[in-house]
């Protein structure tokens, strides 16, 4: 299974439909909370990289989600503009607050 959890485009299209390919599509998604900055990177055109083919992009209070196809890039559902990306949105996913630390 291919699943990204806030996490960054995998790469130029021949990658990512690469990777989906060996994987199966159907189980190649990246899961978005809200306006999470970091799976906007890099961002979109600057390099051509691309998320993987599913979508799963969750509102803000976790409570619905869209699915979206194409690798969420082409549905304006899921294409949030860089500019309003949010780091408080990378750190809570569906409730739970990532920490890194050991404390």
């Amino acid at each position: 299974y291919g699943r990204g959890v806030g996490s960054p485009r995998v790469g130029v299209d021949k990658y990512a439909n690469l990777f989906a390919s060996l994987i199966m599509p159907e189980n190649a998604w990246c899961i978005v909370h809200h306006l999470d900055i970091v799976p906007m990177m890099p961002p979109k055109g600057l390099l051509g990289y691309h998320h993987l083919p599913t979508e799963i992009h969750y509102n803000e209070a976790s409570t619905s989600f869209v699915e979206c196809y194409g690798y969420g890039e082409s549905d304006p559902a899921c294409d949030v503009p860089f500019v309003e990306g949010s780091i408080k949105d990378h750190v809570w996913y569906l409730g739970v607050f990532m920490n890194c630390g050991s404390g």
